[in-house]
């Protein structure tokens, strides 16, 4: 063989070589980039039940952060039956609350920094999602945005996007965007009257509606995409009942100790021991009575006030009543002071001001230590005196009383609940110079609570 013709033959091998290796290299050139898949997606509902309105608060994470002009495009017309919008006229900024650059954690959004929204379009177009119809961008600050929405006239087929007017958009790939008219996802952030109203029915599949969302600076042919079912159900609500059982407790215990709204003093019932009266001077509690404990001693006595307490979920509150406890054909049927050996020597009970000389006992609620609640929260109801027991009233040897009868009558009243709701009465008395001496003037007072429920 000719040296030109084996150089021809290889020269020829070599070519073939070279096509099949072009051929199979090219098989191995990049194929036309795919949308990025935006991550964390979710639409948050206040209510999916059938038929009803409620807010959507879509959280996604984009592939990468926004660019000029990009568009955020939620499509609700590929929902298996039709979510409602309202129609176009009710629509407003407001209505929606969108920020970007925060924290999705278990379908919560958290901080980022809230766009401002300069102006929306809303229309019954039925816009393309490459084509919708955006406010002006009138300023191209970070955080400026317009928003369009577009329906369909029946008002379905819906579609509203977002788009970023910032030369530089805010950062961060977290976004937040809120349907919000009706203020159910969090309480005082829309306050326009746009809202979406569930599909009549459930979706033919599943149960679910499916929602597309797209990225980019023409969203016909995203950057990003997404898309979210949630589901429609008949029913969303499982009621719940419960009673709470009605209580009231009462006590009122007489003592030297200041009553608080911690229930001090404890225990119930005791003594308040006047000392000797005299036609010279008032005795009151709390005041020291330097005349003595009896005739015949000299030791000053201060005699006890009457303390009451109640605790009770009552919601329109409790009144507490007084009256004498002798009510006997043995004994006075009044309210008075009255000796216990001579039962028609008596020391009268009667309403208005304390004078010296004439004789006179009755009781008035304090105001020294006014009447109190504990500081419960909800905050309870203190007490407040009724008449005639809530006249002046201190711990001083002067003030007005209410007299004490064998009927019994409201000394106290409270609006609603209350824990150690208290009052701190005051025993008040007088003689003349001719009422009888004796060493056993007594009486009983017998105290009622009654709750309102």
């Amino acid at each position: 063989m000719r040296v030109k013709d084996f150089i021809s033959k290889c020269i020829a091998k070599l070519a073939l070589v070279s096509v099949v290796l072009s051929m199979f290299l090219g098989s191995l050139a990049p194929l036309a980039a795919n949308a990025a898949q935006i991550t964390t997606l979710a639409d948050v509902m206040s209510r999916q039940k059938t038929n009803v309105t409620s807010d959507h608060e879509f959280l996604m994470t984009l592939g990468s952060v926004l660019a000029n002009t990009d568009q955020i495009v939620i499509d609700f017309s590929n929902a298996t039956t039709d979510f409602t919008a309202n129609a176009t006229g009710n629509w407003q900024t407001t209505d929606f609350v969108v920020k970007v650059g925060g924290t999705i954690t278990s379908n919560a959004y958290s901080g980022g920094t809230t766009m401002n929204i300069l102006d929306m379009d809303a229309n019954t177009s039925n816009e393309a999602v490459g084509s919708l119809t955006y406010g002006t961008c009138t300023a191209s600050a970070a955080s400026d945005i317009v928003i369009a929405l577009t329906m369909d006239s029946s008002r379905q087929n819906t579609k509203f996007g977002v788009k970023f007017c910032g030369t530089t958009p805010t950062t961060g790939t977290a976004v937040s965007i809120k349907i919000n008219g009706g203020t159910l996802l969090d309480s005082g952030t829309g306050t326009g009257t746009g809202e979406f109203t569930n599909p009549a029915s459930v979706g033919a599949t599943g149960e679910s509606e499916y929602v597309t969302i797209l990225r980019g600076t023409s969203p016909s042919s995203p950057t990003d995409s997404g898309s979210l079912g949630v589901p429609i159900i008949s029913t969303d609500t499982a009621g719940i009942t419960g009673s709470v059982k009605a209580s009231l407790t009462f006590r009122a215990t007489a003592s030297s100790t200041t009553c608080d709204n911690a229930g001090s003093p404890a225990g119930a019932g005791g003594t308040v021991a006047l000392g000797v009266l005299a036609s010279s001077a008032i005795v009151s509690s709390d005041v020291a009575n330097s005349l003595g404990t009896s005739p015949t001693s000299t030791t000053s006595i201060t005699p006890n006030h009457i303390c009451t307490f109640a605790t009770t979920n009552a919601s329109s509150g409790y009144t507490v009543s007084v009256r004498s406890d002798r009510n006997g054909t043995n004994l006075p049927n009044t309210g008075s002071l009255y000796s216990a050996v001579a039962t028609g020597d008596t020391i009268g009970s009667s309403s208005g001001a304390m004078t010296a000389g004439t004789a006179q006992w009755g009781v008035c609620v304090g105001s020294t230590v006014a009447p109190g609640v504990a500081t419960t929260t909800p905050t309870g109801n203190a007490p407040t005196a009724v008449s005639p027991f809530n006249g002046t009233c201190t711990a001083a040897a002067s003030g007005n009383v209410g007299a004490i009868t064998t009927s019994a009558q409201n000394i106290l009243s409270a609006a609603g609940v209350g824990q150690n709701s208290f009052a701190q009465l005051l025993v008040k008395a007088t003689v003349s110079g001719t009422t009888p001496a004796h060493t056993d003037y007594t009486q009983t007072l017998i105290f009622i609570a009654t709750g309102t429920f």
